[in-house]
């Protein structure tokens, strides 16, 4: 488009009319509410995240696991490595059953297993508690 085919304001500032729609239903108001002005919505201030639930251990439930089957009660805890080795500890302990040295290992292994479990859950709630009461600070 060349300079002389553009659209020359109007000097005098007039604008085309407006239109103005006419609705056919007017709201109705109120009494109590006329003459008032709509307030804004006013939003609760924000609210600092909440820390997701901690989960303690049972020792009870950990020795009980421990009983039913041997490492079950560490791998409760969350300590599954030294479950997996209570098991193969187990496995080898039940071996030696045949060589009779594991009639003696097995209920020592397998006592030694629930009380580890026991102690260990607490330990283990020990340093949850604590890593919660750093996170608050």
């Amino acid at each position: 488009m060349s300079e002389s085919q553009l659209p020359v304001p109007d000097p005098q500032g007039s604008h085309p009319p407006q239109h103005q729609p006419q609705y056919p239903y007017q709201a109705q108001v109120p009494e109590a509410y006329q003459g008032q002005t709509p307030q804004p919505y006013q939003y609760p201030s924000p609210q600092p995240p909440t820390p997701p639930p901690v989960f303690y251990k049972n020792p009870s439930i950990a020795a009980v696991l421990s009983f039913l089957f041997m490492g079950l009660g560490q791998i409760y805890n969350g300590q599954i490595g030294k479950g997996i080795v209570f098991i193969v500890l187990y496995g080898i302990s039940w071996l030696l059953c045949f060589v009779l040295i594991g009639f003696i290992t097995t209920p020592i292994l397998w006592i030694l297993g629930m009380i580890y479990a026991y102690y260990s859950a607490h330990s283990v709630n020990r340093e949850m508690y604590a890593q919660q009461m750093r996170q608050q600070q």
